[in-house]
C-alpha cells in the first residue's frame, strides 16, 4: 500500500528547479512517499521537467519569481500544515 492509497502527505521542495530535486522528487511521487509541492519559476520547473522527461501531474507548483518570494511562499506553506 502507498501513502496515496492511504493519506496525503505533502512534502514541499524549496529548489524545485534544480535538476536533482526534480529526479529524487519524482521517485519519491511514483513510490508514493509524498505528494511534493515545488517551489520556484513555473516556467523554469516544466522546461526543466520536460527535457528529464519527469510527468508532473499530480504534483503542485507555488511558482515565485523571486528568490525572497520563494522563501516566503515556503513559510507560509510550513506555517499552514
Amino acid at each position: 500500500m502507498s501513502l496515496h492509497d492511504s493519506t496525503e502527505l505533502r512534502q514541499v521542495f524549496a529548489e524545485g528547479e534544480d535538476k536533482r530535486v526534480l529526479k529524487a522528487v519524482s521517485i519519491a511521487y511514483k513510490k508514493g512517499y509524498c505528494k511534493p509541492i515545488l517551489l520556484g519559476k513555473s516556467s523554469l520547473i516544466k522546461k526543466k521537467a520536460k527535457e528529464l522527461g519527469i510527468e508532473l501531474e499530480g504534483m503542485e507548483i507555488i511558482s515565485s519569481k523571486k528568490p525572497l518570494q520563494i522563501q516566503l511562499d515556503w513559510q507560509k506553506l510550513v506555517t499552514r500544515s
